[in-house]
């Protein structure tokens, strides 16, 4: 439940700089954009992805179509799939969005553990993350996060 509480907070912080920076967008529909801002998924894949049903997602993503960030493309291979695509103005949208500001609250409690309590916290994390995708989907994704990152000058 203490993941659950941090996940909670950070994704609450979230929403307050998207709601500063752009009135009318909450924070899943960063989410839905940070997601296929690293591929296409379908509604449905990206439903799973995000573990919520695709019913949920159709509000957001009609939302994002609507505001120019979203398309909805043709797979040549499959006509019955619909993937979906951020567009040249999602892109600058979540350039607009800093990580750094985002997380500022987490950088800074995990700053206030010490570097030996932070090393043990993300060693644990690393753990549960091994237990909970065996297959290790995520931890790859994780890194391709991370390595595509910009980095950032130390203060």
């Amino acid at each position: 439940m203490l993941v659950v509480g941090i996940a909670k907070l950070t994704w609450r912080q979230i929403e307050e700089r998207v709601q500063e920076r752009h009135p009318g967008l909450a924070g899943m529909h960063i989410g839905v954009l940070r997601i296929l801002s690293r591929r296409d998924f379908t509604l449905s894949e990206l439903g799973q992805r995000m573990t919520v049903t695709p019913s949920t997602l159709v509000p957001v993503v009609d939302r994002l179509q609507e505001l120019g960030l979203v398309s909805r493309q043709k797979d040549p291979n499959d006509r019955r799939r619909t993937p979906l695509a951020v567009t040249p103005d999602a892109h600058a949208l979540l350039a607009s969005l800093p990580l750094h500001e985002t997380h500022a609250r987490l950088v800074d409690g995990l700053r206030q553990l010490g570097p030996t309590r932070a090393h043990t916290l993300q060693s644990l994390l690393l753990d549960l993350l091994g237990a909970m995708d065996p297959e290790g989907a995520l931890m790859k994704e994780c890194a391709v996060a991370a390595e595509t990152r910009e980095p950032r000058s130390q203060p």
